[in-house]
């Protein structure tokens, strides 16, 4: 599925004359107030009507000016999120998504309500109106209203503008749960770069109502790529929060990918984190143990201190030990993972961003000389005095809460729970010694299986599930430290991909980043 578009509108002395295809995708339109770009989702949707040009969509002809051929918007199977939601104030949550299909008979809005009610989990909320829901709870409502007929395309006319930081990495994950299950083009309209960059498969990039630039997240937003004319375009798209995605320099534009991030941990959360920064366009070099303590290894950059390399999630992370290794790792787009118990290369590389992602719940030796911006995950940090923001790594209604002035939450000891099981699902080490597999990530666990050894002793599993995380075999532990977990949901695939914890934690970290710029300017 895909759709295919050629739009001409004159309004005034503005002209839009834009042309594009996309597939079936998540594709952004992306530049400054009054490019064109909530124009271009009005004519999508048929609330105006272009002078020339086609609509098509996978085959099925929305407008065509050469035929005289126009559908009406009420026939048009497009999805609309507008910017100020447009819920009805009146009308109740099960009423304004009812409304969304209101061709329908009664029986399929009914059936397609209760779906939608499930989908965005707004179970309970039915008969509330929209001022007596939550921000977040709005976001959603608008989405089923918009997706309760199965649209061919989803318009989103900058959804996330009113939204605070969490609420925005939240419904971030949304819409991209949205696009995994209703499977449609998704076409997002937003100045904002850390929503284009953390979302779009393809931006197009709007300038006085015409198409600019057209490419994939890394490609737009790589500096080395783009002509001059192009950089006042995107800086001239952001407010001054964006407009420190670019950052200045003597009057000269610095790359994202000049800027070095030193990262310490490579274990999952890190990886998470590291994952989200390497693909938004930064140089991240991990330090790592000599022996790495990781739990979840196969979607840990830290693996690579045991196998000389590995990749999570498409992005390959090598070990690098030298400065020239390490150089020669960014050169062909990798991570570099170090052996660099001690930092030293943090005085070899001078970087702009550090980030302890240990989640060592104490502060190991950050503070906030080591770089222009110094981050810090979980708890064992002050931001405003250990480093300069705090991220909340613990599950709840705060995870990813970037903090600037104070703690996080203390460290509870209890895992989260999964199906019920929070300790059960936790493998603990019974001994002193070193660990040796019967099972590894990824096989199926039962209940009182020997799962590994430390020492002699014999660690069982005490549920039926998927093993989850084992640290690397070899590896000698002290009594009673987690070296491993299963998953009782018994998904394979979830070995595999990085959490939405890790995630979330990521987001915020960028987040922070781009907050801290603002603060603080980087040279």
């Amino acid at each position: 599925m895909g759709l295919s578009v050629r739009l001409q509108k004159a309004l005034g002395r503005f002209t839009l004359d834009v042309a594009w295809e996309i597939g079936n995708e998540l594709a952004v339109i992306f530049g400054p107030s009054g490019s064109g770009k909530s124009l271009t989702l009005q004519l999508l949707a048929g609330l105006m009507k272009p002078d020339e040009g086609f609509i098509r969509v996978d085959g099925k002809t929305f407008f065509d000016s050469t035929v005289k051929s126009v559908v009406p918007p009420q026939d048009r199977s497009f999805g609309y999120v507008f910017q100020d939601l447009a819920l009805f104030p009146h009308m109740t949550v099960e009423e304004n998504i009812r409304y969304g299909a209101a061709e329908h008979q009664r029986s399929q809005r009914d059936k397609r309500m209760r779906e939608m009610l499930d989908i965005f989990h707004l179970d309970g909320l039915e008969k509330k109106l929209p001022s007596e829901i939550s921000g977040g709870q709005k976001q959603r409502v608008a989405f089923a209203r918009a997706l309760i007929r199965k649209p061919d395309v989803l318009l989103l006319d900058e959804p996330f503008t009113s939204l605070d930081t969490s609420l925005r990495l939240e419904m971030r994950n949304v819409l991209k749960d949205i696009w995994s299950e209703f499977n449609v083009p998704v076409i997002l309209v937003t100045h904002d770069i850390f929503d284009a960059r953390a979302l779009a498969d393809t931006v197009i990039v709007y300038a006085d109502g015409k198409v600019v630039r057209t490419g994939t997240p890394r490609d737009i937003f790589n500096m080395q790529l783009i002509t001059e004319g192009d950089i006042s375009l995107l800086i001239s798209s952001s407010s001054p929060r964006e407009t420190n995605a670019f950052l200045t320099n003597g009057g000269k534009q610095t790359d994202l990918g000049d800027q070095v991030i030193v990262l310490k941990g490579g274990g999952d959360i890190g990886t998470g984190v590291a994952h989200r920064l390497h693909t938004g366009g930064f140089r991240v070099l991990i330090l790592e143990l000599e022996n790495p303590m990781v739990i979840r290894r196969t979607v840990a950059f830290a693996q690579a201190v045991f196998e000389g390399k590995t990749v999570v999630e498409r992005v390959k992370a090598v070990r690098a030990d030298t400065e020239e290794e390490i150089q020669a790792a960014w050169k062909k787009g990798n991570i570099p993972v170090c052996v660099d118990p001690t930092g030293s290369m943090t005085t070899a590389f001078k970087p702009d961003i550090f980030i302890d992602a240990t989640i060592a719940k104490r502060n190991t030796g950050l503070h906030r000389g080591m770089a222009l911006i110094t981050i810090a995950l979980g708890p064992g940090f002050t931001a405003g005095v250990d480093c300069d923001a705090v991220i909340e790594t613990n599950r709840g209604p705060n995870l990813g809460k970037v903090i600037f002035s104070g703690c996080a939450e203390p460290n509870t000891g209890i895992p989260g729970p999964v199906l019920g099981y929070e300790e059960e699902r936790v493998l603990r080490s019974p001994c002193r010694g070193k660990v040796r597999h019967v099972l590894d990530i990824g096989d199926t666990a039962r209940k009182s299986d020997t799962v590994c050894y430390v020492g002699s002793e014999a660690v069982k599993a005490s549920l039926d599930g998927v093993i989850r995380g084992l640290i690397a075999e070899g590896i000698e532990v002290p009594e009673g430290l987690k070296i491993g977990d299963i998953d009782p949901r018994g998904i394979k695939e979830s070995c595999y991909i990085i959490s939405d914890k890790a995630r979330i934690i990521g987001e915020a970290v960028l987040e922070a980043i781009h907050q801290l710029k603002e603060m603080r300017p980087i040279e």
